[in-house]
């Protein structure tokens, strides 16, 4: 294109449908290969498709009703409950006490996470207390997405009609309602920015590059500083849209000045220059590198660490989430990971070819609009891929979430331009300028031509939209209050809470999961519990403390080199744990694989005195003693009359191995025969067991969700090996039975024997923390005072996790309630004693157990 020297745009005349006409105070615009200081787009009056001031009050008066009936029905939903659904609401509580002063966790690094969010939740909390804050915020985020959707919708659409039809069928899609109940309000606000950058990127492409480049830098400096992936895919967005917008030249200047009086613009290479061109870019780009440049080197320099969203971690090997990253856009659809990544190629592949085929066939359907809504899912698919090849551990989920806008704002598109926003005929503004008062349609005649498509695809997206309000959302709503309210909801807990609250004791809690957020929300302090997976903890400290709140809970005494652990749940012969229990990694965390229970194990004695031959169980206590370090053995040792039974335990450094060693031990005039043992599932588990072809050797395979840990036994001498089956009929379950015996007939004053379980597939990505570990140890370093614990008896408890801790932590460390109701208990740990913290998880040196 030939350089141009600025000229000043002629005065735009009035529009006939009363439009505003552009002024004379428009600037003047130039173009040479960049920009002059004084070019400027900036023509107040201009934009796209002006109409009416009624009509765009009409416009936004819908929209403003839309999104607030949203709103508000949003908000009754969520009241339906005690306390609002999902469990990070209970997090973004906590974060959002500490930018309004008041006491919150010391888990919370003020910083760490995007600031924009909180301090707008923290003014909520301060209006309307802390669940009445949450509930005025998720609606007032539900107002800002309708609004700002609308805005967004209004910039890419000719028909307002059809914009406030994306706006409402984007409020009621049933996966966007989800994202509020499961907690997503740092997303759904980056939403809200990214919308409004969007606007100002397309007003810079539309006749407005300075002051829409100023608007897109404003608005994608909050986007990035509200929630990361949100950023990422709004600056994917744009970077597509611009590389895209190199291949479609900037139109002539006359053309440029006709489409700009016309209102019409709408250029996307015109973008690209105004962005980083044009004073308004100049000054965003300067903002944007300010603050966000700022914020990241400031934490930086202060050791604030963030979340690790973009970071792989030990579990890159899975990502198990990709699996349902097409999910919110086909609810209920769950692929496997290699037919999701070949989807997503494919439709890369297909999305260029299709843009390359019009680029060189109808090059003027590549509207800035159309270039966007082209750009925004193609970014998205990109950085799923570009993570999954780099085996970056993310929630993909919720980048299958963002497809949602654009999806919306596409098929709103189609519409748009294919039917109601199309050219009419030529005898005629529209289609139906033709028909007569004997139409099928009474009184369609009087409706004026103009608008007689607008009013056609009002009335059927009306009637749609009743009908998926009915069938889809409402039902799917009452799903989702059901699923995201079933633990740490209730009444119940809150009293629970309110006892820790009021008890006048500071410390932290140790609670399962889907409470523990709220707890620490609702109470200002520290609250723990074991995940199943750290692989979506994105903090290393809160990886540490899932897997510390798990040995707390569930392995009393434990020692672990990170892949494979032994532990003890109690000692207390109710709880019928004491021979150690064997656990493979698996998502960060140990998952329990079979174990020894000591009522399986009998010793059969000989009397020389007498000749009598008898079978003794173990029926007392054992004691613990724990080694100084992983690679040490741990012993377990139960001492009943005239005989002792001992277990030691030791834990490779450098494989995923535990070796067992077993003795009985008995005093004269008694000797050990034989004695026997029994490898049974793990609690709440099952399995298959076969025995191998090698000698002393058997495979056990959990079934369920530990699948992938499978474990080799070897049992030393291999003749003790007696049977491994997967139906045991004094059991009714899989197990291996091992026999050892005396060298003669009338027995021994000792037998011995040995049993090494290994779990190869363990190691290809073990997460686990090495040390050895006890209850009381883990308690001091993490500063736990109180054990709130679910009734799983309780209606709807659904047996997450098991009611019987409370009872263990009472018969193991004499722990009574200082609260209880139908469905929790509250247990107070009494103040440490001054003796040895923990450190990194290691537990303070030998010991015996109670």
């Amino acid at each position: 294109m030939p350089s141009l020297k600025a000229r000043p745009f002629p005065p735009r005349p009035a529009r006939p449908d009363g439009g505003v006409a552009l002024s004379a105070e428009s600037r003047q615009v130039g173009f040479r290969r960049g920009w002059s200081r004084a070019t400027s787009f900036d023509a107040p009056a201009l934009s796209v498709w002006e109409t009416p001031r009624a009509t765009r009050l009409a416009y936004w008066l819908g929209a403003l009703g839309i999104s607030l009936g949203a709103a508000i029905a949003l908000v009754v939903a969520f009241r339906t409950a005690s306390v609002p659904p999902g469990g990070d609401p209970g997090n973004w509580l906590a974060t959002a006490l500490a930018y309004v002063g008041r006491p919150y966790p010391s888990q919370v690094v003020p910083l760490g996470y995007p600031p924009v969010t909180f301090p707008l939740l923290g003014a909520a909390v301060l209006a309307a207390g802390p669940l009445g804050g949450v509930d005025l915020y998720a609606g007032s985020l539900m107002l800002a997405l309708g609004l700002s959707l609308a805005a967004l919708a209004a910039t890419v659409l000719k028909s307002r009609v059809v914009a406030l039809a994306v706006v409402a069928f984007v409020l009621v899609n049933p996966s966007v309602l989800a994202m509020f109940f499961w907690g997503a309000y740092p997303n759904l606000l980056g939403f809200v920015f990214l919308n409004l950058a969007l606007v100002g990127y397309l007003r810079a492409a539309q006749g407005h590059p300075s002051s829409g480049a100023a608007q897109f830098w404003g608005f994608a400096t909050l986007t990035v500083l509200t929630h990361s992936l949100a950023g990422a895919v709004l600056l994917g967005t744009v970077a597509v849209a611009l590389a895209l917008g190199r291949f479609l030249p900037l139109p002539p200047w006359g053309s440029l000045a006709r489409q700009a009086r016309d209102g019409t613009l709408e250029a996307p290479a015109l973008a690209a220059r105004a962005l980083f061109r044009s004073r308004g870019g100049r000054a965003g780009i300067v903002v944007f590198a300010g603050l966000v440049g700022g914020y990241y080197l400031t934490t930086y320099l202060a050791g604030i660490p963030h979340p690790g969203y973009f970071a792989s971690n030990a579990e890159g090997f899975s990502l198990d989430t990709l699996t349902g990253t097409l999910t919110p856009v086909l609810p209920g659809v769950i692929l496997p990971v290699p037919v999701v990544l070949a989807l997503l190629v494919l439709a890369v592949l297909l999305a260029a070819l299709g843009f390359a085929a019009v680029r060189d066939r109808r090059p003027g359907w590549l509207t800035a609009p159309a270039v966007v809504l082209f750009a925004w899912p193609v970014a998205i698919t990109l950085l799923i891929l570009v993570g999954a090849a780099a085996k970056v551990v993310t929630d993909y989920r919720r980048l299958g979430y963002c497809y949602l806008l654009p999806e919306g704002l596409l098929a709103g598109y189609v519409v748009d331009r294919l039917w109601v926003a199309r050219p009419g005929t030529a005898s005629g503004a529209s289609d139906d300028a033709g028909r007569t008062v004997d139409g099928p349609i009474p009184g369609w005649s009087r409706i004026p031509p103009a608008h007689r498509r607008p009013a056609a695809c009002a009335l059927v997206a009306a009637v749609v939209l009743v009908v998926v309000l009915a069938t889809v959302t409402a039902p799917a709503v009452g799903r989702e209050e059901v699923t995201f309210t079933r633990i740490a909801h209730d009444p119940a807990f809150l009293d629970a809470v309110g006892a820790i609250a009021n008890s006048g004791t500071a410390g932290a809690t140790l609670t399962i999961p889907g409470a523990d957020k709220w707890v620490g929300g609702l109470t200002g302090e520290n609250a723990f519990a074991p995940y199943p997976s750290t692989a979506l903890l994105f903090y290393p400290a809160q990886q540490l403390d899932s897997q510390l709140a798990y040995f707390a809970l569930t392995s009393h005494y434990a020692v672990t080199n990170g892949e494979v652990a032994a532990s003890v749940h109690g000692t207390s012969p109710a709880q019928d744990t004491g021979v150690p229990g064997y656990a493979a990694d698996l998502g960060g965390l140990p998952r329990p694989i079979l174990r020894i229970p000591p009522s399986e194990v009998g010793v059969r004695l000989h009397n020389s005195a007498t000749g009598a031959t008898f079978r003794a169980n173990l029926t007392g206590p054992p004691s613990v003693t724990l080694p100084a370090t992983a690679t040490g053995a741990m012993k377990v040792s139960f001492v009943e009359p005239g005989f002792w039974f001992n277990v030691t335990v030791s834990v490779s450094a450098n494989r995923p191995e535990v070796t067992t060693g077993f003795s009985a031990s008995a005093l004269p005039p008694l000797s050990v025969a034989e004695f026997d043992v029994v490898v049974s599932p793990a609690v709440g588990t099952s399995a298959f067991c076969w025995a191998n072809p090698a000698a002393g050797s058997f495979l056990w395979t959990p079934s369920g969700g530990n699948a992938p840990l499978v474990t080799y036994g070897n049992v030393t001498p291999s003749g003790a090996l007696r049977e491994a089956t997967s139906f045991d009929p004094s059991t009714d379950g899989p197990a291996a039975r091992l026999s050892f015996s005396a060298a003669n007939s009338n027995g021994t004053p000792t037998v011995g024997g040995s049993l090494a379980l290994t779990t190869p597939s363990t190691a290809q990505g073990a997460g686990g923390l090495p040390g050895v570990y006890a209850a009381p140890a883990i308690w001091q370093t993490l500063g736990v005072r109180f054990v709130l614990w679910w009734n799983a008896t309780a209606p709807g408890a659904g047996g997450l996790l098991p009611s019987t801790e409370v009872n263990d932590l009472a018969a193991e460390y004499g722990l009574s309630p200082i609260f209880e109701n139908a469905a929790w208990v509250v247990l107070a740990i009494p103040p440490p004693a001054p003796a040895t913290t923990a450190t990194d998880g290691m537990a303070p040196g030998p010991g015996a157990g109670p």
